[in-house]
């Protein structure tokens, strides 16, 4: 969009982490579960800034409430997207690029 262009002219991020498959579709033209997406590495925006996709915040919610059991594997890729957004923005302290990216959440939920 016109105003997500803008935005990013503006505040020129060192890059974009991109929460949900709708996040991910819209900005960075990739259809797939996030975890397919998130095993690509990192992506780029049609503005060629650096891009990582996450869960949504209310997956993550919906997980903790209705599957316990794959919390933790979810958690560890979210936080692992996280960890690898830093790195890419050069923060100290974090690996620089998407093999900071913990993959383990078993497969068969549909992020």
């Amino acid at each position: 969009s016109g105003f997500l262009r803008e935005q990013m002219r503006v505040l020129r991020p060192r890059v974009a982490l991109l929460l949900g498959r709708c996040a991910v579709s819209s900005v960075a033209g990739v259809i797939g579960s996030i975890d397919a997406v998130a095993s690509l590495g990192s992506l780029r925006t049609p503005w060629g800034i650096p891009a990582l996709a996450a869960y949504h915040p209310s997956y993550l919610l919906r997980v903790w409430r209705d599957q316990p059991e794959l919390f933790p594997g979810v958690l560890r890729v979210q936080v692992g997207a996280f960890r690898a957004a830093a790195g890419l923005a050069g923060l100290p302290g974090f690996p620089a690029g998407p093999e900071g990216i913990a993959h383990g959440s078993p497969p068969d939920h549909q992020g």
